[in-house]
């Protein structure tokens, strides 16, 4: 597969309108707190996106799936606190560019009718940390130093790949029901009898920060990630890579594990033991025979994308 075919590029400008909006929230979080940044997005009609608010509207909603829209407005919000946490996006809008393109060819091949790949939307971290995040509604980090250990274009769309599982599988989501919003459905139910707007509005809007949570601190569960890792093989066979572009990936996070990196700190706390999974991928791919080195790396294109990094 073309990454830079014509219905590629016709999303561009979306992509475009998305990294300078995030940009703008980071600079907006780092210089002046996210007080100043609600008061933006409020001018610009978006506080409640922002703020998490109006996301379940009653009752039943807790027990119900979350709407596409309300998916998105969860991931907008944790997205923009994600970016305040981490450094802000990478100030280099040609890499951010092409990470978009390179997340939403995998993307097409993800089977939600609802999520279709133009509304994914990509960008690069500023942080050292080695580490990869999803948000609900297709927002999707990678961080600058994941990318300093990537050599080739098929390594990247592995990362994104096993990312674009996550929210194409609503794990996040899931576990937000599960272990947030289940513990509050009592409390919710009482504010919402009692039409005590102020309260539940800030039970609400605390969802996003749960979320964030999740992913810097907790983590997934194993069959989450299992899954995860699973969809992305298939992702990127159905793009043209190696099916083992990600077990050469996750093959570096081991030999760092290895050598107590701090790098990789987080990303360790979180996910599951690196040896174990690359096990069960490769076992995964010898059941479906997948050739693992079937394929196209895309390793000079991927450095002619990264070579400006500092």
């Amino acid at each position: 597969m073309d990454l830079f075919n014509d219905k590629l590029e016709k999303i561009y400008k979306r992509e475009r309108f998305f990294y300078h909006l995030v940009l703008l929230s980071a600079l907006i979080c780092l210089l002046y707190g996210c007080d100043a940044l609600q008061k933006a997005l409020k001018e610009k009609g978006m506080d409640k996106a922002a703020a998490g608010v109006g996301v379940i509207q009653n009752a039943a909603a807790i027990a119900a799936p979350f709407s596409i829209d309300e998916e998105v407005e969860i991931g907008r919000a944790m997205a923009a606190r994600m970016i305040a946490l981490s450094g802000g996006i990478y100030p280099d809008e040609k890499l951010n560019h092409y990470v978009n393109l390179v997340g939403r060819a995998a993307a097409l091949t993800a089977g939600r009718e609802d999520l279709p790949a133009d509304m994914y939307q990509f960008a690069v971290l500023n942080s050292e940390e080695i580490n990869a995040f999803a948000m609900p509604g297709g927002y999707v980090f990678i961080t600058l130093g994941s990318l300093r250990i990537i050599r080739s274009e098929a390594e990247l769309a592995a990362v994104l790949s096993h990312e674009i599982a996550h929210v194409d599988k609503r794990h996040l989501l899931s576990a937000i029901k599960t272990g947030y919003l289940k513990d509050l459905s009592a409390d919710l139910l009482t504010l919402i009898e009692k039409n005590n707007n102020d309260s539940l509005n800030k039970i609400l809007g605390s969802t996003s920060d749960f979320g964030v949570g999740t992913l810097l601190k907790n983590g997934l569960s194993r069959e989450c990630e299992a899954e995860a890792d699973h969809q992305a093989v298939k992702f990127l066979v159905n793009s043209g890579y190696p099916s083992g572009a990600l077990v050469e990936f996750l093959g570096k996070i081991n030999e760092k594990t290895s050598q107590n990196d701090s790098g990789i700190k987080q990303l360790s706390a979180t996910h599951p033991d690196m040896a174990s999974r690359i096990k069960a991928i490769n076992a995964f791919i010898s059941e479906r025979q997948f050739n693992p080195n079937a394929g196209q790396l895309d390793a000079e294109r991927f450095t002619e994308f990264t070579k400006e990094i500092k």
